[in-house]
């Protein structure tokens, strides 16, 4: 997907959503009998499901892991009762992670996971739509409407940037404005801008860019898992982002 550089590695839906499952079970039955060995490989295989899709991992706990809870001292956190109790906290937080991405993740069309960077993602989607001269309409309302730019122009686009002033999103009547006027093969939106704590309004823009033939591409990086983002239902064409993202207020 990358240019020719595709990433290390790609996973299907399907094999997403089933690895998903088959830790999600075995986690519930964790919390119900937490035994040590048994979590030890668990938090592994969770680890490394969410290494793939986030291209690192949380290694706190890894010292745990080399630490057998039959020699650990009365009274350490490695005791029946401590283990019992970092076994159920740990497990729990790593549910609700893996619950959350199998519900960003669950919808119609193909969903990939692009280990790496934020940035690898957005790059990535963008080198796969983009033609040399194509035109590509870049709404600009923070730091990240002028990466797409950047990245936009790189892969030979005929890019057409749009901006409002730094603390607004745009309305819709100036969106379709635009869309009439330059006939863009893709749009390319950020839903919430990091720079700014900005959401810009996508409810009706899938629609407008469906009306004109345009492809919608949206950057939910900072939004994606904080907020609603109905992709089916907003017609929204191509969406990236991770989903571990905190809630920015919507502006409109």
């Amino acid at each position: 997907m990358l240019g020719g550089m595709p990433p290390r590695h790609v996973m299907s839906r399907s094999r997403f959503l089933s690895l998903t499952d088959g830790l999600i079970s075995t986690g519930e039955a964790l919390l119900s009998d937490p035994d040590w060995n048994g979590f030890r490989a668990w938090l592994l295989n969770s680890d490394e499901l969410l290494e793939r899709v986030w291209g690192r991992m949380d290694r706190y706990h890894l010292a745990w892991l080399n630490v057998g809870r039959d020699t650990a001292p009365p009274g350490s956190p490695l005791d029946e009762a401590g283990t019992r109790r970092f076994v159920t906290e740990v497990t729990s937080a790593k549910l609700a992670v893996l619950r959350t991405m199998r519900s960003a993740v669950e919808q119609r069309g193909w969903t990939l996971l692009v280990d790496g960077t934020a940035r690898s993602a957005i790059e990535a989607a963008l080198a796969s739509l983009i033609e040399p001269g194509d035109r590509v309409l870049v709404p600009i309302f923070g730091r990240f409407g002028h990466l797409k730019v950047e990245i936009a122009m790189r892969y030979g686009a005929a890019v057409i940037p749009i901006e409002v002033e730094w603390g607004t999103v745009f309305p819709v009547e100036q969106l379709e404005t635009a869309i009439q006027k330059h006939k863009p093969k893709i749009v390319a939106i950020s839903h919430g801008d990091t720079s700014t704590t900005m959401a810009q309004p996508l409810q009706e823009l899938g629609k407008l860019c469906r009306a004109h033939d345009a492809l919608l591409y949206v950057d939910a990086t900072a939004t994606l898992g904080g907020m609603d983002l109905p992709v089916d239902a907003w017609q929204l064409d191509v969406v990236l982002g991770p989903p571990h993202a905190p809630p920015i207020p919507a502006a409109a």
